[in-house]
């Protein structure tokens, strides 16, 4: 499995795309294997702001809630993190919501014409 195709799980399994993006982010920072010592200031600047602070902080409330990772707070210093793989395991065990025409978008192998056309892929 890819890592493109390994975050679209996570979107659709977690049902939230904030959710996913801190999760794929922390398994990129391998926070499954040892714990980071970081801030939802500092994982929002690495994501380039696309999840403000405050909504990363969000995120990291409702994953510990789920269990999905373990937080250890060092007041006005960092919070360190780690991932559960366990956890993680279980919610890739969810399936997939699958369309009447078995239609998975970003999954399937639908043919789409128009990545095909010249002035849509110069657009991208």
């Amino acid at each position: 499995m890819s890592s493109t195709t390994l975050f679209i799980h996570l979107i659709y399994k977690m049902e939230n795309l904030e959710d996913a993006t801190v999760v794929h982010f922390l398994l990129a920072k391998k926070t499954h294997i040892s714990p980071w010592q970081t801030s939802a200031r500092q994982i929002s600047s690495l994501l380039g702001s696309t999840i403000p602070k405050l909504n990363v902080q969000r995120c990291l409330d409702r994953l510990k809630h789920m269990g999905v990772i373990e937080t250890f707070v060092y007041p006005k210093r960092y919070t360190e993190i780690s991932l559960s793989q366990s956890e993680l395991i279980e919610i890739m065990k969810r399936p997939l919501p699958v369309s009447r025409d078995g239609l998975i978008p970003g999954l399937s192998n639908e043919v789409i014409p128009l990545l095909s056309d010249p002035d849509f892929l110069q657009a991208i």
